[in-house]
């Protein structure tokens, strides 16, 4: 009878231990793989950051990468889980006298 209970016990450990991997993701990790699925969707260049409470300056820079539970953007990082709200929009980038029109992610962070 103990040998069944042990092997019950061992099965038991096996299929909680098999969970999906999902489960394992932290709250900035789960931000990050939807922020690069908006990315990948959108044809995103650049990443703008907006402080909460305040307007986005219009600028953004394609000098960005993700990194742990932070976005890197230039030399700035910040915090992902800070965010508040994200959304695509564009604005005009004239380029030795061409306009071009850059698909940009807005962040808002609460900094």
């Amino acid at each position: 009878m103990k040998k069944l209970a042990s092997i019950v016990l061992f099965v038991a450990l096996c299929l909680t231990s098999c969970g999906d991997d999902d489960d394992a993701l932290t709250t900035g990790q789960r931000i990050i793989s939807e922020l690069q699925s908006v990315i990948a969707q959108n044809n995103v260049v650049d990443v703008g950051i907006s402080r909460a409470g305040f307007g986005w300056n219009g600028s953004g820079s394609s000098d960005f990468s993700f990194q742990n539970e932070s976005i890197r953007v230039d030399d700035r990082y910040y915090n992902i889980n800070r965010l508040t709200e994200y959304r695509v929009d564009s604005y005009t980038k004239n380029v030795n006298g061409q306009d071009f029109e850059i698909v940009v992610l807005i962040l808002t962070m609460d900094i």
